[in-house]
């Protein structure tokens, strides 16, 4: 507001003072829109196959968490997805991971065709239709949401202190095995003398993940 003030009142160079305004004008404009774009907090990563315009799942299953060298965030890294899907009142049930892995210890047969699909959909990117089905029945599922926690850490970047999050996911349709939609992105929080809490870093992630995920 400073600078505006200024132009208008600028008695040196008269002859200048419209050029003045109008560079002021633009450079507020250019201003706000690149705080407009920063503030957007796009993902790092995002892609929608076609078929997201038109499923529309009442119910979602969370598979466990593969949490890495991450360990300590393991069951914590599952209850925040879980309850950011829950809270956004999308699905009519959203089935937590560790209801999933009551299911798995109860049913080996099972649990190796969770291990089965996983490890396919991690090597070769291939998301078996069959056992994405046999899922989605015995769950009572119509979507599954797999994910997957890069980071976990509190670290140094440069000579800043930084508490860093990093998540992916992929949403499948259970019928079909079709991936529906996968994102990835990370967060980091500088800190200066208290580290923030982790779980609290975690949540922002996830939150800004899931607003992208179709439903």
């Amino acid at each position: 507001m400073s600078m505006i003030f200024d132009v208008f009142h600028d008695k040196k160079k008269p002859g200048h003072g419209r050029m003045n305004v109008f560079r002021t004008v633009v450079r507020g404009v250019l201003a706000m829109a690149l705080m407009a774009f920063t503030g957007c907090g796009d993902l790092q990563y995002v892609k929608t196959a076609p078929e997201a315009r038109t499923f529309r799942p009442k119910t979602i299953g969370v598979l466990p968490v593969d949490v890495g060298i991450n360990t300590e965030a393991k069951g914590t890294i599952d209850k925040i997805i879980a309850e950011d899907l829950t809270r956004r009142k999308w699905f009519q049930k959203v089935l937590p991971s560790a209801a999933i892995q009551d299911g798995l210890s109860e049913d080996k047969e099972l649990e190796k065709a969770v291990t089965d699909y996983l490890s396919k959909l991690a090597t070769v990117n291939f998301s078996d239709p069959d056992l994405s089905k046999k899922m989605g029945s015995v769950f009572h599922v119509d979507a599954l949401l797999v994910s997957t926690l890069d980071f976990w850490e509190y670290t140094t970047l440069g000579e800043k202190k930084v508490a860093r999050i990093g998540i992916a996911m992929t949403l499948v349709d259970a019928d079909s095995g079709t991936v529906i939609w996968s994102a990835r992105h990370e967060v980091q929080e500088k800190y200066r003398w208290f580290r923030p809490e982790l779980s609290k870093v975690a949540g922002k992630t996830v939150g800004l993940v899931i607003d992208r995920m179709p439903h």
